[in-house]
């Protein structure tokens, strides 16, 4: 009876304790499952980053547990967006910006060209109005010898221009032409010179040693006073040149 008895309470003792390591090992499995519910919920809502920074490099290559990781956000690219890389944005940029430098020059080559053509425009205008003054004054000269008071009578005019070969009147009429126009460009130098200082117009009147005619004209248009003045500072060689031909041409 007692030997029965001990073996009921052996019996209910190892039964208790199978109850217990399996109860055990429920709760371990329990634990484990909620942590790794809790570690797949903290890696698919991506708290903190964990699971598109940390566990994405790791699982994103394995089968099963890659459904876990977050899902990929895709970034928004604009369909109308022409470049594909950086580098091809920057080839571009380059190439407009050249474009843009290449304008640039170009307009402000344009604008000098205008400014050259302006002030070339004014020079001829100048030039234009020179020629109508001074064929204004041609006319008057014509006007004066042919009908002025002391003007010989006009038909030994007429009889002068019937008389005389066509070639050889065009031939006078140049020279005439020529020697007025010289003897005005000569007093519009020597005024200019006369207003110079004396020694500065010296040295600039000996350059012309190749044309020492325009160098008496210039001085017989000035003063005596400033024709001296200028003389006194040339050199002893040169003024006496001017000096001789000076007196020739007032001598003829």
């Amino acid at each position: 009876m007692a030997k029965q008895d001990n073996k009921k309470g052996k019996g209910k003792k190892e039964k208790k304790t199978k109850g217990d390591i399996i109860t055990t090992i429920i709760l371990i499995l329990l634990m484990i499952i909620i942590i790794l519910g809790a570690f797949a919920l903290v890696v698919k809502y991506d708290i903190a980053g964990f699971g598109s920074n940390v566990m994405r490099p790791i699982l994103k290559d394995v089968p099963v547990l890659k459904v876990i990781l977050p899902e990929e956000e895709k970034e928004e690219t604009d369909s109308n967006y022409p470049y594909k890389t950086l580098d091809e944005a920057v080839v571009d940029i380059q190439k407009m910006q050249y474009e843009i430098d290449k304008l640039k020059k170009e307009n402000a080559d344009n604008k000098n060209k205008v400014e050259d053509l302006t002030k070339e425009n004014s020079k001829l205008k100048k030039i234009e109005k020179e020629i109508e003054a001074f064929e204004s004054r041609v006319k008057d000269y014509e006007n004066e010898v042919v009908f002025g008071e002391n003007a010989l009578d006009i038909s030994e005019y007429q009889k002068y221009y019937e008389q005389i070969d066509p070639e050889r009147a065009e031939e006078l009429y140049k020279q005439v032409i020529f020697k007025v126009s010289a003897e005005e460009k000569a007093k519009q130098l020597s005024n200019t010179y006369s207003k110079m200082d004396a020694g500065a117009a010296a040295a600039a009147l000996e350059e012309l040693d190749d044309s020492i005619a325009l160098v008496c004209d210039v001085l017989l248009d000035m003063s005596e006073k400033n024709r001296a003045a200028i003389m006194d500072e040339m050199t002893p060689e040169f003024a006496a040149k001017v000096t001789k031909r000076i007196y020739s041409q007032t001598k003829e």
